[in-house]
């Protein structure tokens, strides 16, 4: 389970990953944990493990299935080519901190239906620590001088978990998110990764990005939480 304090309805820090319904009374304990928490209770769980029995435990518990996430996953063996096109790509220095949180939060824009809306305060200090903190490899995007997309991996030794990107919508479908993605493969590579991960929505365009840049499904997982209030 990841939980942060600072940032209590970010579903980035507050789920729980893997979980295994097998488990007698972990699902129960981890819903229970987070509502007292004050969290929205979220996991996921592995495509086809919950099964029909599983299922019905989690709907007793208020728990519906969202959406599909795609766990992807590369060998970084081979040289990256770069796509062709206008996008360059900067690493984001300490000193850009606050324009890249600006940029990056403006690019992610409002959560999907169902999904609490962020406190942007919070996710502004996020932002800012990622290219601030140097724990994670920050990089903006350019077309023609200005800043239009923002992404970020983060290396763990021999593995890069090369997850979180967006792009802002006026600029969409013109290679940014391509030219990111290439740039932090090649980055990856150079640091010593031998493994690319990366995670998206199921049947989402990051999915399509991912694949056409090489990375290949490799888990497919449930993502269930509090189901939305009826409109």
């Amino acid at each position: 389970m990841l939980t942060c304090a600072a940032l209590p309805h970010a579903i980035g820090y507050n789920r729980a990953y893997d979980v295994d319904p097998r488990e007698a009374g972990a699902i129960p304990e981890i819903v229970d944990h987070a509502r007292r928490s004050g969290r929205a209770p979220l996991l996921e769980v592995a495509a086809g493990a919950p099964g029909d029995a599983g299922r019905g435990a989690l709907a007793r518990l208020g728990l519906a299935r969202l959406w599909d996430v795609v766990v992807l996953r590369m060998e970084l063996d081979l040289p990256v080519v770069a796509p062709g096109g206008d996008v360059l790509v900067r690493a984001a220095l300490p000193d850009d901190a606050e324009r890249f949180a600006a940029l990056a939060i403006r690019a992610y824009g409002d959560p999907p239906p169902g999904v609490p809306a962020p406190d942007r305060a919070a996710e502004t200090r996020a932002w800012v620590a990622f290219c601030q903190l140097g724990r994670a490899r920050c990089f903006f995007a350019e077309r023609d001088g200005e800043a239009c997309g923002v992404a970020i991996f983060v290396p763990t030794g021999g593995v890069a978990l090369v997850d979180g990107a967006a792009t802002l919508p006026g600029h969409r479908g013109r290679g940014c998110q391509g030219a990111l993605l290439a740039h932090r493969l090649r980055e990856a590579r150079s640091e010593g990764a031998r493994i690319a991960v990366s995670r998206a929505a199921a049947g989402s365009p990051s999915q399509r990005n991912l694949e056409r840049a090489g990375l290949r499904v490799h888990q497919r997982m449930e993502v269930w939480g509090e189901p939305p209030p009826a409109v």
